[in-house]
């Protein structure tokens, strides 16, 4: 069966995961397909695997040779379709929450918004976009999760929730590097949000206030931060923490 080189990495941490203690996770030399990715990924992978294990042992080998029998191939598309629901979900939120002109719109899945479309066909418009479907479902991605992710934050920090902001941004950069290159923005922003939830008081309590918003979302950083530590040296997750906070 065909298919690409991210697809046999992807398949490989299925049993670096399955097969391997936490600790050993970034240290496996088994192939050239090492785990790349920041723990929640991992985890992620982990939790495949462990849905995978009891139908098909191929899914969770340890080998450095591809894997690629039909059975594995359509298990691997079929989680990337899957994963995809948390962009649906995110995308629902969004057009649900804003009509086209900014007031809510009940949330109803199958109003119709600007241009008579109903949320339903919108949805559906997006999961099927072609560049989804071409890096996703056939290089093979799982950037729907991720973007999911990115859209969730940024509906937080539309509506000025700093402390679930925090958390799915820091959820996001633990599950894929990349996104740290927002850290600055999303850093500014929600130091803008803790100075505006102190502002609303006295000057007495705005210095105050404003620290106890801060650390409500360093309490937030620090707990993802603690579960992703199981799987990597702590060295690598402080230098993350200290770029975000």
């Amino acid at each position: 069966v065909a298919a690409s080189t991210d697809f046999d990495v992807h398949r490989h941490w299925l049993g670096v995961t399955y097969q391997l203690p936490m600790h050993e996770w970034y240290f496996d030399t088994t192939s050239v397909w090492t785990l790349d990715y920041p723990p929640l990924f991992a985890y992620f992978q982990l939790l495949l695997a462990t849905i995978a294990a009891p139908f098909d042992s191929n899914l969770v080998a340890l080998t450095a040779v591809p894997v690629r029998t039909v059975a594995v191939v359509a298990f691997m598309r079929a989680t990337v379709m899957v994963a995809d629901v948390v962009f649906a979900i995110a995308v629902h939120v969004w057009l649900s929450t804003y009509s086209s002109c900014g007031s809510s719109s009940g949330g109803d899945f199958g109003k119709r918004g600007s241009g008579g479309m109903p949320t339903a066909a919108k949805i559906a418009l997006l999961l099927l976009s072609p560049t989804l479907l071409v890096v996703d479902h056939m290089h093979f991605q799982y950037n729907g999760l991720l973007i999911g992710i990115l859209l969730f934050a940024l509906f937080f920090a539309e509506r000025q929730n700093h402390v679930f902001l925090a958390l799915t941004y820091t959820m996001l950069i633990f599950s894929k590097h990349l996104f740290v290159s927002i850290a600055p923005v999303v850093a500014v922003y929600l130091l803008r949000c803790c100075a505006t939830a102190a502002s609303h008081h006295s000057v007495s309590n705005k210095h105050f206030l404003f620290f106890k918003q801060l650390l409500l979302v360093v309490v937030v950083v620090m707990a993802v931060m603690i579960v992703a530590q199981a799987a990597v040296e702590e060295v690598v997750v402080v230098v993350i923490v200290v770029v975000v906070v």
